[in-house]
């Protein structure tokens, strides 16, 4: 069994959902054929809830957001890679 491109950007988008949650996944629909773009914007809205739990003080939400920028940079890295493959 050969992975496609479609297989790649399905599971990169999936994956992108667990991580953010369906809301913000839901935002960021009509990026999932750009998985790479998809990524960066959701890093740019987790980012502003970061700002956000930082302005209020919110160490654990901070904590839990740090977690979930980190896994968005490790998906963005397998995007990156995975766009690096002829199809």
């Amino acid at each position: 069994m050969s992975v496609t491109q479609f297989d790649t950007y399905r599971a990169l988008n999936q994956l992108a959902s667990l991580v953010v949650g369906r809301d913000r996944a839901i935002e960021t629909n009509d990026l999932e054929s750009d998985p790479i773009a998809r990524i960066k914007k959701l890093k740019l809205l987790v980012d502003q809830d970061f700002r956000q739990a930082n302005e209020l003080g919110d160490t654990k939400t901070v904590k839990q957001v740090e977690r979930t920028m980190a896994s968005l940079q490790s998906l963005l890295t397998l995007a990156e890679l995975a766009d690096e493959v002829e199809w």
